[in-house]
């Protein structure tokens, strides 16, 4: 048993090398948002439109890879995901024209989620097994924000030890690629490909046997709610710091890595275990949702005002702990549903497709409303939506904690 399960914990370790590295590429604005812009000649319109085009191909590409990752091979899938990504990175460190810039967005879409995204959650939740969903999710989680974090922190410093802006963001983007190329070589060389993979008497039928299931709809617009918070507040607390509170590139580059991958660390696996500990995923979700709200609630009134930056950047900490803490869980809520092993990775898919639909328009719509609304005031916009979206999920969470606690009072009789 403990050979199967140091066999369980390095492949665990591996996915979460590969997820670590694989995002910081697709999502360097929120590292990187001023210094990026002015290399690629853009304004917060473009640059929205940028990243709706990787979500808009996310989006219609999830449950197409919730499909493939109940089919085929992780070991394939992954590696042919890392490889990819890796390898457009490169090219993206040339600083393209704007539409071939678009172009790499899309294609970094379809190689982050068609054969990603599934095959990773669907790989996590069958090395978990029943009653440790929680922990292989937080742990994922957990240390692929050590993972990012590490590499964040590093890029960042290689950033500030060029004169030169561009070429130091040039080398930044280098060292992720090589990052990402190489989850591609461990994967292919340490995974195994399984004996077999669960057949399906019909895809219509998967379909359509996952669209009636009420409560995937309901994780899939928890999953919505958190990322839109990811997106509203993860994606602009940056460009804010820079832009309204006065806050140095460099030191704003540190202060995201800690905030984005630091609290991945830490909160991921934290939210996880005590919710596996607690013995209810749902009961948790709900609590976390709450703070969540209420960060976004503290962004909205606290003043845009450079002497009260400290307690800013506490209440976006507070925010991606809480948003982190979510991500260890809402996934393993589908373990609670009971939803079955042969269609499973297409609920992940589903529930990513609309989850996940935040990358695909808010983008654009929140550079739109910086564009027409400049300073503290678009900013404070976009914060009372990400406290809207919170309640939401709020709202969601609870739904799914009472049909839960049903499931279990059905097998208690």
């Amino acid at each position: 048993m403990s050979k199967r399960k140091d066999t369980r914990y390095l492949n665990l370790f591996i996915l979460a090398w590969g997820s670590g590295f694989i995002y910081l590429l697709p999502y360097l604005r929120y590292q990187f948002y001023d210094p990026l812009q002015r290399a690629l000649e853009v304004d917060h319109t473009m640059f929205g439109i940028s990243m709706s085009a990787y979500g808009l191909v996310a989006m219609l590409t999830y449950w197409p890879g919730g499909w493939l990752a109940d089919r085929y091979s992780p070991r394939k899938l992954l590696t042919i995901s890392y490889t990819v990504t890796g390898l457009v990175g490169l090219y993206f460190s040339t600083f393209p024209s704007y539409i071939m810039g678009v172009v790499c967005h899309a294609l970094w879409g379809m190689s982050t989620t068609l054969t990603f995204w599934a095959s990773l959650i669907r790989a996590t939740k069958d090395m978990a097994g029943g009653e440790e969903q929680g922990r292989f999710f937080g742990l994922l989680e957990g240390v692929r924000g050590l993972i990012s974090t590490l590499a964040a922190i590093a890029v960042a410093a290689v950033f500030a030890r060029f004169a030169d802006e561009q070429l130091g963001l040039r080398w930044s983007i280098i060292i992720m690629s090589l990052g990402v190329l190489s989850a591609a070589v461990l994967t292919w060389f340490s995974f195994k490909d399984p004996k077999e993979m669960v057949p399906s008497e019909s895809l219509t039928k998967d379909i359509l046997a996952t669209i009636k299931m009420p409560m995937v709809w309901a994780v899939a617009f928890l999953v919505f709610s958190c990322y839109g918070c990811m997106v509203l507040i993860g994606g602009y607390a940056p460009s804010y710091m820079t832009e309204v509170l006065a806050v140095s590139a460099s030191a704003t580059g540190f202060l995201a890595a800690i905030w984005n991958y630091g609290c991945q660390f830490l909160a991921g696996p934290a939210g996880g275990v005590i919710a596996d500990k607690i013995g209810s995923r749902p009961k948790v979700a709900s609590v976390l949702y709450v703070l969540l709200a209420l960060t976004g609630l503290g962004l909205w009134l606290l003043p845009a005002n450079p002497g009260l930056k400290v307690g800013i950047v506490i209440l976006i900490i507070l925010s991606f702990a809480s948003m982190y803490a979510i991500r260890g869980v809402y996934f393993a809520l589908i373990e609670d549903l009971k939803v079955p092993i042969a269609i499973s990775g297409g609920a992940i898919g589903l529930a990513s497709m609309i989850g996940f639909t935040p990358d695909a328009f808010m983008y654009t719509l929140a550079g739109w409303i910086l564009d027409t609304n400049p300073g503290a005031l678009g900013y404070k916009i976009l914060f009372c939506m990400g406290f809207g979206l919170a309640l939401i999920g709020v709202i969601m969470s609870c739904l799914v904690l009472r049909h839960v606690k049903k499931l279990k009072e059905a097998v208690n009789v």
